[in-house]
C-alpha cells in the first residue's frame, strides 16, 4: 500500500483543509516520475480500437509499488486509468476521491475529483502534471480557479458529463501551494524550474553587474577587511567575453546539479 502520511515537517504551518490537499499533492510527487503518457492512446491518430484499448486499460497498482522501490520509470499511462488509480489510493488512505470529466466525445479527458473533510472539492489534472513535476516545474493545473474556469466552469449548478456535482468546488491559492511544495521537498531554493529559467533569461540581459552586486554584498557580510565595491565591479567588467561565458554556465549549473535527482526524492519509503 502505498501511504501518505505526513512527516512533522511537512505539515508544518498547513491548516487542517492543506494537511489533506498536502497528501494529493505529496501522491503526484511520488508516482507522477515513475509514469508517461500511452504513446498508443495519445498518438494513434484514428485507430479507435488502439486508443480505446489504452484509455480503458487499467494500472496496475502493484507495477507501480515495485517501480517505487526499485526506480523503474516509463510506466504508461492515459488520463483515465491513472486518475482511477490515483482516486482509489487516495481512498485507501482515508481521503475523499472520485474521477470527474469534462469532454462529451468517447475519450473524454478524465481528472480526480478530491473533496476534503469540510466538503470542499478541488479538481487536480494529474496527467498534466507529469511532465512538470518531472522537470520541478509549477503546476498550473492542480486545483487552480484558471483551470476550472478553462474546463469545467461550463457545467456550474448542473452536472459534469459524467454526473458529478460541482457544487462547492475550491481552489488552493498559488502562494499556499507554494508552501506545501516547500514542505514536500519539491521547490529548490523556494524556486520552481520555470521560474529558475525565467530568472536565468532575465538576469542574463545584465549578468555583469547582478554578479557584481552579489559578490559585493557576499564580502559585505564577512567579517574582517572587505574589498571597496568599485574593485569588484572593475574585476568584472574587465572579464574577457569567454571568462563570463564561463561565469554564466557556472552560475547555470549551481541552479540546476540541486534538481539532478528530483525525480526520485519520494522513490522510498513510502510503500509498505
Amino acid at each position: 500500500m502505498i501511504k501518505l502520511e505526513l512527516t512533522p515537517n511537512e505539515a508544518k504551518g498547513l491548516t487542517n483543509e492543506e494537511l489533506e490537499i498536502a497528501k494529493a499533492r505529496k501522491l503526484e510527487l511520488l508516482i507522477l516520475p515513475h509514469l508517461r503518457r500511452n504513446i498508443n492512446f495519445f498518438y494513434a491518430g484514428a485507430n479507435i480500437p488502439k486508443k480505446a484499448k489504452a484509455y480503458h486499460q487499467p494500472l496496475d497498482k502493484n507495477v507501480l509499488e515495485n517501480s517505487l522501490q526499485t526506480g523503474q520509470t516509463g510506466i504508461s499511462t492515459a488520463c483515465k486509468p491513472l486518475c482511477e488509480m490515483v482516486a482509489g489510493i487516495l481512498r485507501e488512505n482515508g481521503l475523499n476521491a472520485d474521477t470527474v470529466s469534462c469532454d462529451t466525445d468517447m475519450f473524454r479527458h478524465t481528472d480526480v475529483l478530491f473533496t476534503t473533510s469540510s466538503g470542499k472539492k478541488y479538481i487536480i489534472n494529474y496527467l498534466e502534471d507529469i511532465e512538470s513535476i518531472q522537470t520541478g516545474m509549477s503546476t498550473p493545473d492542480f486545483a487552480s480557479k484558471e483551470y476550472y474556469e478553462r474546463r469545467y466552469k461550463k457545467f456550474e449548478h448542473g452536472l459534469t458529463t459524467d454526473s458529478k456535482s460541482l457544487e462547492g468546488i475550491d481552489f488552493i491559492e498559488r502562494d499556499r501551494l507554494s508552501v506545501i511544495d516547500n514542505n514536500l521537498g519539491y521547490k529548490k531554493y523556494n524556486m520552481y524550474m520555470d521560474i529558475v529559467t525565467d530568472t536565468i533569461r532575465n538576469e542574463f540581459r545584465d549578468f555583469i553587474n547582478i554578479m557584481a552586486e552579489n559578490e559585493y554584498l557576499t564580502e559585505s557580510m564577512k567579517p574582517g577587511e572587505k574589498r571597496i565595491k568599485e574593485e569588484i565591479y572593475e574585476k568584472w567588467n574587465s572579464m574577457s567575453d569567454d571568462e563570463i561565458l564561463e561565469k554564466k554556465l557556472d552560475w547555470i549549473f549551481d541552479y540546476f546539479n540541486d534538481r539532478m535527482d528530483l525525480t526520485r526524492t519520494y522513490r522510498f519509503c513510502y510503500v509498505l
